[in-house]
């Protein structure tokens, strides 16, 4: 799932104009913060962000400004962080940015309490994120805790979104009129006083490849209002709360050669449906939220009828797991092994 982000860098600075320039913000020398960056980008340049935790006011509610932008980790996300201090979003895009990308960020404690997009907001344009991990952003009276989208037709490749909450709908992302693909991601353990743990789609055309979602509560993905939401080689399981999707039966929802387990509120599917599984994952180790899989895994090409890997992640090398004898709830196992720790 991680991206090389070495190659994608090469590739950002080789894809715009010559004439194109990088930038380089460090927390301690150079560039101070990353607005400071973008403001001195111009459209096509790369602005590279050095390893470090970007706070204070010049690195919340970023503003690409207009100029479609790669805003790019030399480290990846793990050592980048924007924190945005449960005081404001991490990032606006609202002025046509069709082509800008963010690669290689935790987003973290991004909060908006008057509107959608706790995180991040997306409005009328289309920037891509790759390799992002958006983790403890809330909306706590709307939408999208991660992030909402709105008449955008974004690419999110290779993120994980944890820890997210959401009042209304969409405890990681949301979308409205909006045409997404979503491919390799992870959602785990998001949550929503409405529906839609993980994700609400509401007149949207959005497609989930390649994803795992694991523990959301209420309905993880939610679909309503039309559109059309395709659901491809993903994972669904454990979910704490209603079951695994939610349709309001408008639009069209397509679930495909995925493997849905051990929900709470049962494994039943709503709308098209065909040629999955219904069988334990088998993670390597979700109990320190590692969700590669074991070697016996159905979701491994190897093992499954369809050829494919399904899921965000694939074989961890951890061996052949044991399946379980009795179904649990993802927090039933998890208290389980709290006790089972101490």
């Amino acid at each position: 799932m991680r991206c090389c982000v070495a190659l994608l860098l090469v590739l950002a600075v080789l894809a715009p104009a010559v004439s194109a320039t990088v930038h380089f913000v460090d927390e301690v020398s150079g560039i101070p913060s990353i607005q400071n960056g973008l403001n001195i980008a111009a459209d096509g340049d790369t602005v590279l962000v050095m390893p470090g935790t970007y706070d204070g006011f010049m690195n919340r509610n970023l503003d690409f400004g207009g100029d479609d932008i790669v805003l790019i980790s030399s480290g990846g996300p793990d050592v980048t962080i924007i924190d945005a201090e449960n005081l404001d979003r991490a990032f606006v895009f609202d002025e046509y940015e069709n082509d800008a990308f963010v690669i290689g960020f935790t987003i973290r404690n991004g909060q908006y309490d008057w509107a959608s997009g706790g995180g991040v907001l997306v409005m009328q344009c289309s920037p891509t994120f790759e390799n992002c991990i958006i983790e403890d952003c809330s909306s706590p009276t709307q939408g999208g805790g991660g992030m909402h989208f709105y008449q955008s037709h974004s690419d999110i490749t290779d993120c994980i979104f944890r820890g997210n909450s959401a009042g209304q709908m969409g405890g990681a992302l949301t979308s409205t009129n909006s045409e997404l693909y979503v491919t390799g991601c992870l959602f785990v353990d998001n949550t929503t006083d409405g529906v839609g743990g993980a994700v609400h789609s509401g007149s949207s055309w959005n497609t989930y490849f390649d994803c795992t979602f694991v523990g959301n509560n209420s309905w993880q993905i939610c679909v309503s209002s039309g559109g059309e939401s395709e659901i491809d080689a993903s994972i669904i399981s454990h979910g704490t709360g209603d079951g695994p999707i939610q349709w309001d039966g408008s639009g069209t929802l397509n679930t495909h050669m995925t493997v849905v387990f051990g929900n709470a509120g049962g494994d039943s599917l709503q709308g098209g449906h065909t040629n999955n599984m219904f069988v334990h994952p088998l993670y390597c180790d979700p109990w320190n939220g590692i969700y590669t899989l074991c070697d016996n895994s159905p979701c491994i090409a190897a093992n499954n009828s369809w050829g494919i890997d399904v899921g965000a992640f694939g074989p961890g090398g951890c061996g052949d797991c044991s399946s379980p004898v009795e179904t649990r709830t993802w927090g039933g196992i998890k208290a389980l092994y709290r006790q089972g720790s101490h």
